[in-house]
């Protein structure tokens, strides 16, 4: 597996893709600043195929579940995303006020631990 820390941010949607969703990631990994690009059937399968093609992996998102944290207008979205590879799963959480943003936290958050 890649050494070092992964960082992704900068998620940008609706690139121009013909149809679907298209996702831009900038990926920083050891300093270094990349754009994963790729379009999916939604924004968090757009973000997770630019990720595939950009770090050349395989793997199959297995689980996926949201939970409101608080019960007010400023409650956040806890994120739970499972994804599988060669039969290993792997864990991320993510937890931010927006859903989506939370989503792709959470897909990161299992991609760093299975290129750790």
């Amino acid at each position: 597996a890649a050494a070092g820390k992964r960082q992704f941010y900068g998620i940008r949607r609706g690139f121009g893709v013909p149809e679907g969703i298209g996702a831009a990631v900038t990926v920083v990994k050891n300093g270094k600043r990349s754009i994963a690009k790729a379009a999916g059937n939604g924004r968090l399968d757009a973000v997770s195929n630019a990720l595939k093609k950009h770090f050349e992996l395989e793997y199959t998102l297995v689980t996926y579940e949201q939970h409101a944290v608080g019960e007010q207008s400023s409650s956040q979205a806890l994120t739970f995303v499972g994804i599988e590879q060669n039969g290993k799963l792997y864990w991320g959480a993510g937890i931010n006020e927006d859903i989506i943003t939370s989503s792709y936290a959470a897909l990161c958050s299992a991609l760093n631990h299975l290129m750790a």
